[in-house]
């Protein structure tokens, strides 16, 4: 496969406006991007930790590209478009040394965990949304982790079935919310991301998962749907 243009994803970044370098990575930088001034939502966005995900990078991006101004005056954003940069140019899930940084975050072994920590010190969300993509998945599912359990996995399944179909399937450890909905598992420690937040910095965590086999351009549609869920949610609209 054709290495993908890490640069051209920094400059599309970079064109929205001022980025914070987070961490340097297998010769890549890795950069966050803060949005918006209003006090009624903070949203923290994250994909691209596996490499050969690229659908969550795009949404990230057409996220920030898109932003609104009335959004902006609504919400804060934290983005971080794409956490392993060597995993994107060469397509594999791991980092630069063969490490699944999603299972890293329970200890402060890896570099970039240990500066994505310290970017996330001291600060909370209303939710915090990590895209991730499956290869073997027929459709589009979400894990979710809400402390009052008004789950919005439901009402997001529904808005991207107008896009592609749902994958209903549960794993073998997967606990079943609601058609293509499942738990974020307290048993799962904090050694993920998303349980990593969840513990740490919000009261409500998504994982959106899309199938890899569908157009990127559909993938980071779905992602968005999810995302405009959320928002909707807290914002009333």
């Amino acid at each position: 496969m054709k290495k993908r243009d890490y640069t051209s994803l920094l400059h599309r970044l970079q064109a929205v406006g001022p980025t914070q370098l987070v961490a340097e990575c297998g010769g890549y930088p890795i950069y966050a991007i803060e949005l918006g001034s209003g006090t009624e939502a903070r949203i923290l966005l994250t994909a691209g930790l596996h490499g050969d995900e690229p659908a969550g990078p795009e949404a990230a991006l057409r996220f920030a590209e898109e932003l609104s101004s009335r959004l902006a005056q609504r919400c804060q954003f934290l983005i971080l478009p794409c956490l392993n940069p060597h995993g994107y140019v060469h397509n594999t899930r791991e980092n630069e040394s063969g490490l699944d940084c999603n299972r890293e975050f329970g200890g402060d072994a890896v570099p970039l965990v240990v500066q994505v920590k310290a970017l996330l010190r001291g600060r909370r969300f209303d939710c915090a949304l990590d895209f991730h993509e499956d290869w073997e998945a027929s459709g589009f599912y979400c894990y979710e982790a809400k402390r009052d359990e008004q789950w919005l996995g439901p009402a997001i399944v529904e808005q991207v079935r107008a896009v592609m179909p749902i994958d209903g399937e549960a794993g073998e450890n997967d606990k079943v919310i609601a058609e293509g909905v499942f738990l974020i598992d307290p048993e799962w420690g904090e050694a993920g991301l998303a349980p990593y937040l969840y513990a740490h910095h919000t009261e409500h965590a998504l994982i959106s998962e899309t199938p890899s086999e569908w157009p990127l351009a559909v993938r980071a549609e779905a992602h968005l749907r999810a995302l405009e869920v959320v928002l909707q949610r807290r914002l009333g609209a």
